[in-house]
């Protein structure tokens, strides 16, 4: 661990980024300095990973770092931030999260607090389905399922099947093939062979036996 925590400030923000991933695996207690120091991190990525490992070490003013997070320009870093807050059973902020401006933070919060706060997720998810940038809607597609349940989630996938991004398309797809609907799923991954996402579409196919793929 020790060892670990030294590559923890490593030039590369990717050896620091593995580090602290790994550090927060293990739970490592020493680590909870270190990462809180890069959750300043230049690089995003970086953050987010001290973030999540806070979470996941459970010491510290949990809420408090959650908050610092939330109010991080990345979304990566942001979504972290929901993981700090649940970590310190602060339900009733992550319930105010619910209408956060960013769409993603608020299905992501409410999914932390469906227990507690159940029903939370279908009004930030219409807004996420609903956003003008695709990765955002494509975001959605995969949290719907544990957002409102598995049938309301498919019925989610089933609409963006028909969006105008075939990345979301592509993801709605997965959700489809994953919950057993292959010959939906298989006739999109089938039409984006032709396109620049075709290696992930052959992939796709590849994973249903299809030869195509």
């Amino acid at each position: 661990a020790s060892d670990i925590e030294k590559a923890g400030n490593d030039p590369d923000a990717q050896v620091r980024r593995a580090a602290i991933f790994a550090l927060g695996q293990m739970k490592d207690a020493d680590a909870v300095e270190l990462c809180t120091r890069r959750m300043k991190d230049p690089d995003e990525s970086v953050r987010a990973a001290a973030a999540t490992a806070l979470a996941r070490i459970g010491i510290g003013n949990l809420e408090e770092l959650g908050k610092r997070a939330l109010a991080d320009k990345a979304l990566s870093v942001r979504l972290a931030g929901v993981d700090l807050l649940a970590a310190a059973h602060s339900d009733d902020e992550l319930a105010a999260l619910a209408d956060d401006a960013d769409p993603l933070v608020g299905v992501t919060a409410a999914i932390a607090v469906d227990k507690s706060h159940p029903g939370l997720g279908a009004r930030p998810l219409e807004r996420a389905l609903a956003a003008q940038e695709w990765t955002v809607r494509a975001g959605a597609v995969n949290l719907a399922g544990s957002a409102l349940g598995r049938d309301a989630g498919l019925a989610y996938a089933q609409r963006l099947t028909k969006d105008s991004e075939l990345a979301v398309r592509l993801a709605a797809a997965r959700v489809l093939a994953h919950a057993g609907d292959v010959a939906d799923a298989r006739a999109i991954f089938s039409s984006a062979l032709d396109s620049p996402q075709r290696t992930q579409a052959a992939a796709d196919l590849a994973a249903q036996g299809d030869p195509a793929g």
